[in-house]
């Protein structure tokens, strides 16, 4: 059972960076191609709200808020050691 999690968020994980591409803060692309490739949305490593109220998830670094039509994706900074 816990291979097949770490499976779904591998996969998630890859369908997002794909995504993404070269953008260096955040892309906005419809949701269904993404579905198509098999992302699980409901797959994921950690929920926080962001600045606007708005509820994200993250599959490891990478970020995601659906919306209803479109999904936008993003990078987590990275934090620094003290």
């Amino acid at each position: 059972m816990m291979r097949q999690v770490h499976q779904v968020l591998r996969k998630n994980r890859r369908i997002l960076e794909k995504a993404l591409g070269n953008a260096h803060s955040s892309q906005k692309i419809p949701l269904a191609p993404l579905l198509e490739e098999g992302f699980l949305p409901g797959y994921h490593t950690k929920i926080a709200t962001d600045v606007h109220g708005r509820q994200c998830f993250y599959c490891y670094e990478f970020g995601f808020c659906l919306h209803e039509s479109f999904i936008e994706i993003f990078v987590e900074p990275m934090t620094r050691a003290a």
